[in-house]
């Protein structure tokens, strides 16, 4: 699927860690990061500038309305975004635009309903406890996380 040349998108690249990944294997390709904030871009330049990826590049663009034309990449991806999405459809829609007619549209989400999660009791109650202290219900005592950090290992 990823060659040495491809062409990739990675859209709401966070902090910009697969998008150094996908660099390192799409060496002689190139990588555009897309983000909607300029506050994770930032953090996203920083990560592809300690890492030296000279192939990635950001950009701070919807994937509701992307500026490529259509077909510009062999591989779009999407890690966790589909979730924080209005309409999810519509954004795999426009990728499947973007990605060229042999390409990839590779999305990977959660599906929090179908999750279960186990917590000891211990763990539970402390979680509880700090809750009450942030809403204001309980006083602080100082010993708040490390009260938690014993009882959720």
């Amino acid at each position: 699927m990823i060659e040495s040349d491809s062409r990739i998108l990675d859209v709401g690249c966070g902090p910009a860690s697969i998008a150094v990944g996908l660099a390192r294997w799409a060496h002689s390709g190139h990588v555009t990061g897309i983000e909607v904030t300029d506050e994770i871009l930032a953090t996203a330049a920083a990560t592809v500038a300690e890492a030296g990826a000279a192939n990635v590049t950001l950009a701070n663009e919807s994937v509701y309305e992307l500026p490529y034309d259509d077909g510009s990449f062999d591989v779009v991806y999407a890690h966790q975004v589909c979730q924080h999405l209005s309409d999810p459809v519509a954004a795999i829609s426009e990728m499947a635009r973007a990605v060229r007619p042999d390409g990839r549209v590779a999305v990977r989400d959660s599906d929090y309903s179908t999750m279960i999660f186990q917590v000891s009791a211990a763990c539970a109650a402390a979680a509880r406890y700090e809750m009450a202290i942030i809403r204001g219900t309980l006083p602080a005592r100082g010993r708040m996380a490390s009260r938690r950090r014993r009882a959720c290992r």
